[in-house]
């Protein structure tokens, strides 16, 4: 044997035994684990822990398509977790058999462009999904931005070795997001060549029961509530012909109208676009973040940032998909008390603009709602309102190519 592949193939000996021993040791959870599954799988948005667990997701994406849902994929941050009490959130709004459009959502703090890459890269496989909605936010892009604090906490080895397996991705994209995982923190080994490949994916199936096993064992400390499935007829699961119906478009205005109102009320006696509730509890907080912003610099924007971005675009033009850009705003009433104030935020937006344009990549633009008085439920979420702004975009997008950002009524 050439001593060039001993090494290699020795490790991925290694990791076949590993993988055997793995699926011994735990063949006793493995009752837990499709008893979990069963359960967890009626959830529409994972939990944290489960966020983390590749075989989860990926098991969770597979479901969906073969009940014959062509599932699509938005990839964010915390803005999709479903608040309690928020109407019309894009979660529920594209759960397949409520509109006809039926979309993953993945997304949590701390989660930023180069891991949607890893992300994208783990699941698109056999030409699917078609098409996926990325949503950046401002706050990757500030003087907090912090990931090598951030990273550790959010990194899969199952995701990360599925992304490295990944035949459509070019060796020298997937070189770029390992050297800058291990500039955020995280200890990733140098990609290797096919045989290199091959070894990884036997990782990632180990690294999967690993992960399966801890997410089985661990104490759930999710502090949002599962948002359950619609339920079905006679509670039988939906046939693949209810799956493949065409797309039913909501009545917009009419739900626009409800949205309003419930916002209304949240934003009673408030005169910075957040909800009552939120100034109470919250508004101090982000007024030590903005103080905290100021002490570290004058409000420039990351440029290693846009770089991720940038790579992100590059790997879904790899994947072969379909990439939509939702841009999001922040919060100008409060923002404008900081040092990213109107200037530097139009600058932020029209720098994403930019980067879409050069990679032939579509935006959904919801940037001019900076100032709308019920869009926000605190500095950067959207209140009931925003989420319908939200739901719309990523359903007109998905469903027919073209985002629709159009105005619903007076704010």
């Amino acid at each position: 044997m050439r001593a060039g592949l001993r090494g290699p193939v020795r490790r991925a000996g290694a990791v076949a035994l590993a993988a055997a021993l793995a699926a011994c040791s735990f063949a006793g959870a493995g009752v837990v684990a499709r008893r979990s599954d069963a359960h967890a799988a009626r959830q529409l948005y994972p939990t944290r822990e489960q966020l983390l667990d590749y075989s989860y997701i990926r098991s969770f994406y597979d479901e969906r398509r073969a009940a014959g849902y062509d599932t699509h994929l938005v990839l964010g941050s915390s803005e999709l977790y479903p608040a309690p009490g928020l109407l019309y959130h894009p979660t529920t709004m594209l759960a397949g058999s409520q509109t006809g459009v039926d979309a993953l959502m993945l997304g949590r703090p701390g989660c930023s462009d180069v891991w949607q890459a890893v992300e994208l890269g783990a699941l698109a496989r056999d030409g699917a999904p078609k098409r996926v909605v990325l949503i950046p936010s401002m706050l990757w892009y500030t003087a907090g931005r912090d990931p090598q604090a951030d990273y550790p906490g959010i990194f899969s080895r199952g995701t990360y070795d599925a992304f490295i397996a990944q035949d459509r991705i070019s060796d020298e994209s997937k070189q770029w997001v390992a050297r800058r995982l291990r500039a955020y923190g995280v200890m990733v080994d140098e990609p290797r060549g096919a045989l290199g490949r091959a070894a990884s994916m036997v990782d990632g199936g180990v690294a999967a029961e690993l992960e399966t096993i801890r997410r089985i064992l661990s104490p759930a400390h999710d502090a949002a509530a599962p948002v359950m499935r619609p339920p079905r007829a006679n509670g039988a699961r939906g046939s693949a012909a209810q799956a493949s119906a065409p797309p039913h478009e909501p009545r917009w205005e009419d739900l626009y109208r409800r949205a309003h109102a419930a916002s209304e009320l949240s934003h009673e006696g408030s005169d910075n676009g957040c909800y009552r509730s939120w100034n109470e509890r919250g508004l101090e907080r982000f007024t030590r973040r903005a103080r905290e912003w100021e002490e570290r610099g004058s409000g420039e924007l990351s440029t290693q940032e846009l770089e991720d971005f940038e790579q992100t675009l590059s790997i879904c033009r790899q994947l072969g998909l379909e990439a939509c850009v939702l841009i999001q705003p922040v919060n100008g009433f409060l923002y404008d008390q900081t040092v990213y104030g109107r200037e530097v935020r139009s600058r932020y937006y029209q720098m994403l603009r930019d980067a879409c344009t050069r990679a032939n990549v579509a935006y959904a633009d919801l940037s001019s709602h900076e100032y709308d008085p019920l869009f926000f439920r605190d500095d950067n979420h959207p209140s009931s309102v925003g989420a319908l702004y939200y739901a719309r975009a990523m359903w007109t997008y998905l469903a027919g190519g073209a985002p629709d950002v159009s105005s619903l009524g007076a704010p």
